[in-house]
């Protein structure tokens, strides 16, 4: 199977590709920038998550390759991918990330404080800067 890592040259990533080089999967990996790592099979270079065509990229290398399972591991793609998720864009292939809702909230502390209060752990004092 063709499995496509994010964040190819991050921790992350890198202990992932690893864990995958003795399998006999292919391994895909993206990365924002120019990465040295001799373990993915492929490696890619894609936009950033707050770049538009991040999406549209990826999509284009998951097709490229035949990808069937998707890793993100780069924490400012989670929003952006569940969000592709929720509308259907990877189609059949599987995507190892949460529900939309969930995710959009652990990736902002704010909603995060907000949440782990309702449920009655203790924070610290938070706000907004406004």
């Amino acid at each position: 199977m063709n499995i496509l890592i994010t964040g190819a040259g991050g921790p992350a990533g890198q202990a992932l590709i690893g864990q995958l080089s003795d399998t006999e999967h292919r391994v895909i990996g993206v990365e924002t920038q120019p990465a040295a790592s001799s373990h993915p099979s492929v490696l890619e270079q894609l936009p950033p998550a707050s770049d538009p065509e991040m999406m549209s990229a990826l999509l284009g290398v998951i097709d490229k390759y035949g990808v069937k399972l998707v890793i993100p591991t780069v924490s400012a793609e989670l929003p952006v991918i569940a969000d592709a998720r929720a509308s259907g864009l990877f189609r059949d292939v599987r995507v190892v990330i949460g529900e939309q809702g969930p995710v959009r909230t652990a990736h902002d502390r704010y909603l995060t404080m907000q949440c782990l209060e309702r449920a009655n752990v203790s924070v610290p004092d938070y706000g907004l800067p406004s």
